[in-house]
């Protein structure tokens, strides 16, 4: 097994597969793509809780189109983070890799990589 490192991420190669053992999270909360991405969110979820919750009236009307015309325009940015963090993690070294390991020293060993 090889390893590289680089600013952000340690990569281990397996065979032909390659596993990222640890991911700058800092990094990748930190992007605007990632704040807008999660204000979206929960845009979304207040307004439509509003417009679920609130008896209908003028305001209500004016949210369906807020939150209307905002899901329109932050689809696709909002895909794009959600296909681009897809694509940062799915190498990631997850949990259940951790469980086929040799033995307690490599367990501790990829906490170790994962934890740093």
């Amino acid at each position: 097994m090889s390893s590289t490192d680089t600013s952000s991420e340690r990569t281990q190669s397996e065979g032909s597969r390659t596993v990222i053992a640890r991911v700058d999270r800092e990094y990748q909360w930190r992007t605007r793509l990632a704040i807008a991405t999660s204000t979206f969110i929960v845009v979304m979820a207040l307004t439509g809780l509003s417009m679920w919750l609130l008896p209908f009236s003028v305001l209500n009307q004016i949210q369906v189109m807020v939150h209307t015309t905002i899901g329109v325009v932050l689809l696709l940015p909002v895909s794009w983070y959600t296909l681009r963090h897809w694509l940062v993690y799915r190498r990631h070294l997850m949990s259940h890799e951790a469980e086929r390991t040799k033995g307690p020293e490599e367990l501790i060993d990829v906490v170790r990589a994962y934890l740093k």
